[in-house]
């Protein structure tokens, strides 16, 4: 009797258990995938002697920020020449130490910084650009040769410039005249492009 009573003790223990389990609510889920990035942005500046700091944007030109003009004056039909910012107290290029651009990085990656003209040069002037590093530590690719502008083609005025610190580019431009007619006065739309630097 004691065998039944233990037996019939557990039966039902184990019945009470099993309903229970049986009336136990089901868990509920749900799930969310999360990202995370950094975003990515480029921007650059385009300063010219005595002006404020000029800010690119998306833009294509011919409708891109638009900094102030500046100009060429031969000597003679065939001459050299350094830019000048264009007007009345005008501020002239001195080679490197006083260039007519200067580049800072102003986004989040390395940057490549190129210019190009929007119409061909007349055949009597070229134009070439070529570069120099500003600020400590200032590990971008500069030319320290004279690339040709023309219409066709962008120049390379920097590579590699990074966003940290006070690492600029100073970019100076020189002209060709050749048998290039005194009187004659003629002007041409330079485009600015900044991108992300290939490999960063």
């Amino acid at each position: 009797m004691k065998n039944y009573k233990f037996f019939y003790g557990i039966t039902g223990l184990t019945a009470l258990m099993l309903l229970a389990l049986v009336s136990a609510p089901v868990p509920n889920y749900a799930q969310t995938v999360m990202y995370f990035t950094n975003p990515e942005t480029l921007s650059f500046t385009v300063t010219l002697p005595g002006y404020a700091a000029n800010t690119s944007n998306t833009t294509v030109p011919p409708g891109a920020p638009a900094t102030v003009a500046i100009e060429f004056n031969g000597t003679s039909a065939t001459s050299n020449a350094e830019p000048c910012v264009r007007g009345g107290s005008a501020t002239c290029q001195t080679g490197p130490t006083v260039p007519i651009f200067q580049y800072d990085n102003t986004g989040n990656a390395n940057m490549t910084i190129q210019l190009k003209f929007s119409q061909a040069l007349p055949s009597t002037l070229t134009i070439c650009v070529n570069s120099t590093a500003q600020g400590t530590g200032n590990n971008a690719l500069h030319h320290t040769g004279c690339f040709d502008l023309n219409d066709t083609v962008w120049a390379v005025v920097v590579q590699n410039l990074t966003p940290k610190g006070a690492n600029l580019t100073n970019a100076t431009l020189y002209a060709n005249f050749t048998a290039y007619a005194v009187g004659t006065e003629g002007n041409r739309r330079l485009d600015h492009n900044g991108s992300r630097a290939v490999g960063s």
